[in-house]
């Protein structure tokens, strides 16, 4: 499922035990099984699965091709358009109700 977390912005401070430490002091540190700290995310930053990363990232690839036409161009933003609209409104875990207020 994708999510919309709640939690601190970039801009704020995360007031986390451990934050500027073990872990990014501003926005929501993601760690692995570890604890060793990933990447960073903010509140309302879309997350998304890694199926729809990877169909995302598939679909631009082809889009950029030069061996795409112009017609085809437009039927994968098309598809990508759907999908995602589709994703975000039927497998997202929407956490500070942004998809409603947007």
């Amino acid at each position: 499922m994708n999510v919309i977390p709640e939690g601190a912005l970039h801009a704020r401070k995360n007031n986390m035990e451990g934050a500027g430490e073990d872990f990014t002091a501003k926005g929501i540190p993601v760690v692995d099984n570890n604890g060793e700290q990933q990447a960073e995310i903010e509140k309302n930053e879309v997350i998304f699965t890694k199926d729809l990363t990877d169909f995302i990232e598939n679909n631009l690839k082809k889009f950029n091709s030069e061996e795409t036409s112009n017609s085809e161009k437009d039927e994968i933003a098309i598809k990508v358009g759907k999908r995602l609209v589709k994703e975000l409104l039927t497998n997202t875990d929407d956490r500070t109700g942004l998809i409603e207020e947007v």
